[in-house]
């Protein structure tokens, strides 16, 4: 059984071989008759413009791509196809129509714009928190620094290796969060006086690496965190740390 086997898989393989080769210069044949038709029309569109025109316009046949070719100029299509157009697509990161991200019912404009404009400030603890949440969404990172307090660890002295080595400023590192991850989802959970300058305030939100090109968006994560805000000498609250996962 198994020589007979054998027996016919040679055969077989043989034919297909075979049949391989013969479709193969039959490609190549028909390919070659493809170019010169093409040439040949090329020609005699040029030849019925230049009779017809006195500035001829230049008709260039394509042959048709097929196979892995086509695939991809397809793909290339169906990309430009799918891309929605400039004149219909809204970034969230500028959009002030939209509810604002701090999870109020307002609009952005209307909400925590303001305060990213400095046009006002938040007068407490919870506003400040909620505003500089929405800051993160937007990408607004100097509103994020600004409201740091000073005695921040990264905003005096940076981001720091194990060794000691500064290696980034609180802008840089913001601007890089807001560039790579969305926030989203924002919910207080509670707020405490912890006394007459400091306050502690517990929320929790959604957030998922941003799609880069070629790459889907990640997977959407919930953290949460208690913050620790401080007065500063003007009267002002300034964000001072945060604890992740309290």
């Amino acid at each position: 059984f198994h020589q007979l086997f054998c027996h016919f898989f040679r055969a077989a393989m043989k034919t297909l071989f075979s049949s391989s080769c013969a479709s193969l210069r039959a490609t190549r044949h028909y390919g070659a008759g493809w170019n010169a038709r093409i040439e040949d029309e090329n020609a005699e569109r040029r030849r019925r413009a230049s009779s017809s025109s006195s500035s001829p316009a230049v008709v260039r046949v394509r042959a048709k791509k097929s196979g892995f070719a086509a695939e991809i100029m397809k793909k290339k299509d169906d990309d430009k196809d799918d891309a929605p157009s400039a004149s219909t697509t809204t970034n969230s990161k500028t959009n002030e129509t939209e509810r604002c991200p701090c999870g109020s019912s307002r609009s952005y404009k209307s909400c925590c714009r303001p305060y990213h404009d400095l046009a006002q400030y938040p007068p407490d603890p919870v506003t400040l928190m909620k505003s500089r949440f929405s800051a993160y969404a937007k990408g607004k990172a100097k509103y994020i620094v600004l409201t740091t307090h000073s005695e921040n660890e990264i905003r005096k002295d940076g981001s720091k290796t194990k060794a000691g080595v500064k290696v980034s400023t609180l802008e840089a590192d913001v601007i890089a969060t807001c560039e790579k991850v969305e926030f989203y989802g924002l919910k207080i959970a509670n707020d405490k006086k912890k006394n007459e300058t400091e306050h502690l305030v517990s929320f929790s939100y959604n957030c998922r690496v941003r799609g880069q090109k070629g790459f889907d968006r990640g997977r959407e994560e919930t953290q949460s965190e208690l913050s620790t805000f401080r007065k500063g000498e003007d009267g002002k609250w300034y964000f001072l740390d945060g604890i992740q996962g309290a």
